[in-house]
């Protein structure tokens, strides 16, 4: 993949700079990430340099920075999980309470377009966090459709800085918080075919409709020859993803090994969550869907063209702990979905 090169990185006095960051730059990245979330915030990649610089110097990560006259990052917002997509994660949209309100993060999703047209990107991922409303409430005036509720997301004790009075202070987020799970367009998607279950199927329908995309009917194809499941254990994050990449006619006996092998260690306490990601274009997945029900797994939402493909999304957790009360949820459809999973 072509390098895309920073803009020239002379300071203003007045406001700051956006650009690209360097490769060499990652321990003032560091330092930004300590003024806002000191040592509490998930995503472990942030806090080891030498692996921060490696991922932006081999283009597996694009971050967006504000850098004030003193040269500090005051602002960040970053790309990733772009690799043979359409679509892109975002990561780590942070402003420095100092540079609040000054409209930063819209400044910057400007300077990211030329990022965008390179990697033939269509969409970006959102995962507005719930301890306050504002991410959601801007992602909403951004025309964002609304996926999917993600219990547990955002683990206990991770420091958010009160952003205005109205707001629960830090001290208040002892337990996990889940995150609103977004699609933002940046152009038109295509048209794909997915085979679609009797289970979640209003669920999933309004899904894409959020997103303005078609999806077509295809009948189940032939199964893989054997299943393929994927295990993504972020132990920082407390959760475990597990993508059934490919489902073959074993996928009932591989499915609960995978369990099995996780098992010992929500037991321990280490993780707080799974999510299961079930592809939505290879099998009628009710017999699947019902298994992982007996499993204790509930709806979480959809991933609409992830990775070129749609992705029925699944969670397991204890649902006693959630209590609706202790965050925000922004527009109808947030709340309808998060409705459904309780039922759920």
């Amino acid at each position: 993949m072509t390098k895309i090169l920073a803009p020239d990185t002379a300071v203003s006095e007045k406001e700051p700079i956006i650009r690209l960051m360097h490769s060499s730059e990652a321990p003032l990245l560091l330092d930004l990430l300590r003024r806002c979330y000191q040592d509490s915030y998930f995503d472990s990649l942030y806090y080891d340099t030498k692996a921060l610089a490696e991922a932006i110097e081999n283009c597996q990560q694009y971050s967006m920075v504000a850098v004030n006259s003193e040269g500090e990052f005051v602002a960040h917002v970053a790309l990733r999980n772009f690799q043979n997509s359409l679509t892109a994660d975002t990561s780590m949209a942070i402003v420095d309470p100092r540079y609040r309100s000054n409209g930063l993060f819209v400044k910057m999703g400007a300077e990211m377009m030329p990022v965008y047209e390179q990697l033939g990107l269509c969409g970006l991922y959102l995962q507005a966090v719930t301890v306050h409303p504002h991410s959601q409430s801007s992602s909403l005036k951004g025309h964002a459709g609304v996926t999917g509720v993600y219990l547990n997301y955002i683990p206990a004790n991770t420091q958010f800085l009160a952003m205005e009075a109205a707001v629960k202070s830090d001290a208040e987020y002892a337990e996990a918080t889940p995150v609103v799970i977004m699609v933002q367009p940046l152009g038109v998607m295509p048209t794909r075919s997915i085979v679609w279950p009797t289970y979640y199927r209003s669920q999933i329908e309004t899904a894409f409709e959020q997103c303005n995309l078609r999806r077509d009917t295809v009948l189940a194809e032939n199964l893989a020859k054997k299943t393929l499941i994927r295990i993504d254990k972020k132990l920082r994050q407390k959760i475990i993803n597990l993508w059934l990449d490919d489902i073959g006619d074993d996928w009932s006996s591989e499915f609960e090994i995978a369990l099995k092998n996780i098992g010992a260690d929500l037991e321990s306490g280490d993780y707080s969550v799974i999510y299961l990601q079930l592809p939505l274009n290879q099998y009628l997945l009710d017999n699947l869907i019902e298994v992982a029900k007996a499993q204790d797994f509930f709806y979480a939402g959809v991933l609409p063209e992830y990775g070129k493909q749609d992705w029925l999304g699944m969670q397991k957790l204890d649902r006693s702990s959630v209590d609706p009360n202790s965050f925000y949820l922004v527009g109808d459809q947030s709340k309808k979905i998060f409705e459904f999973i309780m039922q759920d």
